[in-house]
């Protein structure tokens, strides 16, 4: 047993992101007085003593080296042993510096760098700081939504490249390019040489991704790994458009020992140079300052403290629920403020140009075409709730199949469903149904004979103002209705009941003594042709737009259409194990569901034409959840014997290679095998979603492959960085994956054949093969990534692109 001693507590250094250390100074038991200092490696050696011990400064080096290739943070501890006057002295000029009235903090990290060197190594510590659950699968959830991720952390380059594979961020198959430089030349040369090694594989650099090529047989996913020294160059208004070009063009962008000032200027440097939406998530206070620079701030709730979620626009528990976070309320939030601005503008036209055809015909003078209690009601209670109800509660598909179906999500970062033509097509519509709503009431007063059921004529301006007044509230409520997704008992009480409260308002009303209104409903409401009439046009107004929408849903299809499509039907439920909550249409005939399988071309609005970029800018160290986190399972590997030319025939077949199995009853069962040229970012038929199953084994005769291809554009070597032990989405290029063969009541889905217009706008991705568009979930398993993706995400300048920051890898 060890005998115990004790220490003298005589002052404290405290740590700070720009220090990267702190110190402890104590007396011991023998009178001496020791200052303890522990930080990054990097800071600690460049304050080791000059008759330091080489030997063990190499041996703590490769140790600290060791650990951080296997994914431990590293600190590195020293001490130095003080006289009694030379800590006086320093205890006085570090008093003054803390009471210093102005630069306080430059004072006082002054004072410290008088005592903080002349140390003499003890060792070394290895924490493990596990992930917190979900994270790999949210990580690539978000990637496969054309989000990109950016890393920013203050572990050393080893550390976060181990947490980038463990996160699925980086992938065995990337060209990592690893910038270290001490000076801005240098730092420029290392850039430019990235920028050249990406250009001799994409060609000519473009804004515009669909015209980029790719020379054959090129590997054409990057990702830049840069430290904090090389990283102030970089950001640099000499430098700053070189990085930010380098950046934008890889898959996945990792800065290791970075600042908290350093992670705001990455933030801020994406955001305004690419006119970009970025997102930042952390978990500490070193993550304050990038949290608050981006458009979007999240912070968690952690073991690192509240600090980040105190200054964050929304705060949570653990990284993965940022998925449903963005793929759900996100999205939801974007369908709705479209849906609810365009309808509102709508309800306004249809109303306000009623009365701008009736002062055609009355000189333009002051009169009002309704009565006034219908121009003070008709925006306050006849037809304000529907579009507030469309734009709180509607639902285009449900939570469950967003999630299944990340890439629905691009629509959004493309802006598809808010754009110029969706505006000015609802402003026209709402231009034609006012001319409906008010011309045919017109031609009846005019043309024909309109008589109430005791013989008077239904002839005055309040009959007719109030004619058109109800077809143009009934026209306005059932446009809005037509346009709502998600139908709830509110949905219909709102609906239904705010047309309901105009008719009881003008049946109230007529009992007042007005002299231009006063018994209107025994005069209208007791006459058919009044009911005829607004029949008629509502009818007649909304009939154009209920065919183009049933043509466009049944012959143009959008991805989310099918999607939701599917899992009404059921189709979708049972492929993702959900229960049924009113029991499975078709129950015990599922040969004869609707078919999904028919190859679908998208136009350029469409997922699978262009992966895009997203940036998701922050992610942080801290929060860890001593819980591990398990591969996710997948189908067995085989052996690929042949390979067909992808150019042979679309991915889609590529993919889905279908061959007749008997089965009993004249139907057939189909077994599907994966293509090494499919892509990540395309769809595949739901009956594709496999079946739950047992984990899947890997063959034990075929080898694991090597490492990961690594290079350093810088002149240095770069020591060789060995593959994690673990990975969830790596599989060897030898190896494809097989699916399990489908259960006794297999069926496929086949969608509708799209356009002759739709077919023109097909676009061949790389490998020469047709875009994709059958459907694929996140819970199918897929081949691995150096399989999938061959193309690397395109240059996100286009306008309205998104990023968003990660801010260390390990408190996600």
């Amino acid at each position: 047993m060890g005998q115990a001693e004790r220490y003298i507590f005589l002052e404290m250094i405290e740590f700070n992101s720009t220090r990267k250390r702190m110190s402890v100074i104590v007396r011991n038991p023998q009178g001496q007085i020791i200052l303890y200092c522990k930080g990054a490696d990097s800071v600690i050696y460049q304050r080791l003593a000059a008759d330091q011990d080489p030997t063990i400064k190499e041996k703590t080096s490769k140790d600290m080296e060791s650990f951080a290739n296997s994914g431990l943070r590293t600190l590195c501890i020293a001490s130095r042993i003080l006289t009694e006057q030379e800590y006086i002295d320093w205890q006085r000029a570090y008093d003054a510096a803390r009471n210093s009235v102005t630069d306080r903090d430059e004072e006082v990290d002054k004072a410290s760098e008088k005592i903080e060197h002349s140390l003499h190594i003890l060792g070394a510590t290895a924490l493990e700081d596990k992930l917190q659950e979900g994270v790999p699968e949210a990580i690539e959830t978000l990637h496969n939504a054309g989000i990109k991720l950016w890393i920013l952390t203050g572990d050393k380059v080893q550390t976060a490249i181990e947490i980038g594979f463990s996160c699925n961020l980086l992938k065995s198959d990337m060209e990592i390019m690893i910038l270290s430089a001490d000076n801005m030349d240098a730092a420029r040369l290392q850039i430019e040489g990235g920028l050249n090694k990406i250009a001799s594989v994409l060609g000519t650099p473009t804004l515009d991704p669909r015209k980029r090529g790719f020379v054959p047989g090129a590997q054409a996913a990057f990702a830049v790994v840069i430290d904090g020294d090389t990283l102030r160059h970089a950001l640099s208004p000499q430098l700053k458009p070189l990085f930010l070009n380098l950046a934008t063009q890889c898959e996945t962008v990792v800065c290791c020992r970075v600042s908290p000032a350093q992670k705001a200027l990455v933030v801020n440097l994406v955001k305004e140079g690419r006119n970009a939406m970025t997102l930042s998530i952390g978990d500490g206070a070193n993550d304050v300052a990038m949290i608050q620079e981006a458009n979007i701030g999240c912070g968690l709730l952690g073991y690192e403290g509240s600090q980040a979620a105190m200054s964050a626009d929304y705060a949570f528990g653990q990284f993965r629920f940022l998925t449903k976070l963005l793929l759900v309320h996100g999205r939801w939030s974007y369908q709705r403020i479209a849906d609810m601005h365009s309808n509102f503008f709508y309800k306004n036209v249809i109303w306000t140009f009623a009365m701008f055809w009736f002062l055609i015909f009355n000189s333009f003078d002051a009169t009002y075409l309704y009565q006034y209690t219908f121009v003070l009601l008709y925006n306050l209670v006849f037809t304000s709730l529907p579009v507030i109800v469309l734009g709180a509660f509607d639902q285009d598909i449900n939570a469950k199949a967003a999630l299944a179906f990340p890439q629905l999500y691009v629509r959004g970062i493309r802006g598809l469903e808010y754009t110029k033509t969706k505006f000015w097509t609802y402003m026209l519509d709402g231009l034609y149904q006012s001319a409906v709503v008010f011309f045919i009431p017109y031609a009846v007063w005019t043309f024909g004979s309109a008589v109430s059921w005791n013989g008077k004529a239904i002839e005055s301006l309040a009959d007719f103002g109030t004619t058109v007044a109800v077809a143009a509230i009934f026209a306005a409520n059932t446009f809005v209705g037509m346009n709502i997704h998600y139908w709830t008992f509110l949905t219909w009480i709102i609906i239904l009941g705010s047309s309901i409260i105009m008719l009881v308002w003008i049946v109230i009303y007529s009992f007042f003594e007005s002299s231009d209104f006063v018994d209107e409903v025994i005069v209208l409401c007791t006459n058919t042709t009044f009911w005829l009439t607004v029949f008629a046009s509502v009818v007649i107004a909304l009939g154009p737009r209920f065919i183009i929408k049933f043509l466009t849903a049944t012959y143009y299809p959008l991805d989310k259409d099918i999607v939701r499509e599917m899992w009404v039907k059921g189709d979708l439920k049972d492929r993702l194990g959900l229960q049924h909550r009113n029991g499975r249409k078709n129950k015990g005939r599922l040969e004869q569901a609707p078919m999904f399988h028919h190859p679908h071309a998208r136009s350029e609005s469409e997922l699978s034409t262009i992966q895009h970029d997203i940036e998701l800018g922050g992610l942080t160290a801290g929060g860890s959840n001593p819980s591990s986190v398990s591969a996710s399972p997948r189908a067995p590997l085989t052996p690929i014997h042949e390979v067909q030319s992808p150019s042979q025939e679309p991915l889609h077949s590529a993919y889905n290679h279908l061959s007749p199995v008997p089965r009993s009853g004249g139907t057939e069962q189909r077994t599907a095998t994966a293509s090494p040229y499919s892509f990540r970012g395309s769809y595949y038929s739901a009956s594709e979603i496999p079946i739950s199953s047992p984990e899947p084994q890997i063959h034990p005769s075929y080898p694991q492959s090597g490492g990961p291809s690594m290079s350093s554009v810088s002149p240095n070597p770069v020591t060789p960085y060995s593959q994690p032990s673990q990975t969830t989405s790596y599989a060897p290029s030898s190896y494809q994956h097989a699916s399990p063969p489908p259960p006794p009541d297999a069926f496929e889905m086949h969608v509708r054949q799209p356009s002759e217009d739709l077919m023109a706008q097909r676009i061949d991705h790389v490998h020469g093969g047709v875009s994709d568009s059958s459907y694929r979930t996140a819970h199918d398993d897929m081949p691995g990534d150096h399989l999938q993706r061959s193309g690397h995400d395109p240059d996100p300048s286009w306008r309205g692109s998104t990023y968003s920051t990660y801010t260390g890898a390990r408190a996600l």
